[in-house]
């Protein structure tokens, strides 16, 4: 009955997929657009053939894996050094409330700003290059790591807290043998979440500052009225995120695996 139920969800959500391809095909073919959208051109929505066609050749040629490498590791560093300061600072602010009290204010400025509002700033204080980059990226991510950090800690279960008190865990070994564990699965969803946005900050000040990365590409292909490559494009940057995404998932699911899970969904 399980293998059952698995099978039929994969199945319903192949079939979304397919519709949705079908229903693009039919605009591209039949050129429903323009019953909204008078003046685009007709290359506007090329058929999937064609878009299929430009992402396989730009991936093969155009120094495509240059600049996705580019890309990735600007996204790695980022997204590496917001979740180790994020958790450090987070775990010290949960430990000692004085610190908590001290940046409460600035940290909680900082986190309603956008963090593509500082690019100008960090543009003129770093430039154009992969540090103003990896510094945007970090300073939109380090944030929600940091609060949900501290959020996570301070609302672990108070029963939880003193059965372990009971049995003598204390301090430093309260923190780390019983309360980062416990919040360790709130974490790590806020990570899965900082991950996409460190990938869309990154690729947000590639198409502003230009240079290498897949932001670039975009932009140069919007630029030429390159229709077919951008759409391309578009799909390898939803194809990196689904695979950034779902890989990031199994690992920390063998990782956090003493979380069960819960599906409250009906059929």
């Amino acid at each position: 009955m399980k293998n059952f139920i698995f099978n039929k969800t994969i199945l319903i959500r192949i079939i979304s997929v397919v519709i949705i391809f079908a229903i693009w095909e039919l605009n591209s073919q039949a050129e429903l657009f323009k019953i909204i959208f008078l003046d685009l051109p007709n290359s506007f929505f090329p058929s999937l053939k064609d878009i299929f066609q430009e992402f396989f050749i730009e991936i093969k040629y155009n120094n495509y894996l240059q600049d996705l490498y580019t890309t990735l590791w600007r996204v790695f560093i980022s997204f590496g050094l917001a979740t180790i300061l994020g958790i450090s600072v987070g775990l010290l602010s949960a430990r000692y409330k004085v610190l908590n009290d001290i940046n409460f204010y600035t940290f909680e400025f900082c986190r309603q700003l956008p963090a593509v509002a500082i690019i100008p700033f960090a543009i003129i204080i770093l430039g154009i290059g992969s540090e103003m980059k990896i510094f945007v990226s970090f300073f939109g991510c380090f944030f929600p790591i940091y609060l949900s950090t501290v959020q996570s800690l301070q609302n672990i279960d108070e029963t939880l807290l003193r059965t372990a008190t009971k049995y003598g865990w204390r301090g430093n070994n309260l923190l780390f043998g019983v309360m980062l564990p416990a919040s360790a699965p709130s974490i790590v969803s806020i990570l899965r979440v900082t991950l996409t946005i460190s990938l869309i900050l990154i690729i947000t000040s590639e198409m502003i500052v230009g240079g290498e990365g897949l932001g670039s590409r975009l932009v140069l292909k919007e630029r030429s009225f390159n229709f077919k490559g951008l759409y391309a494009e578009t799909l390898s940057l939803g194809i990196i995120g689904l695979l950034l995404n779902y890989t990031f998932y199994w690992l920390t699911s063998k990782i956090i695996f003493w979380k069960p899970k819960l599906d409250w969904s009906r059929n």
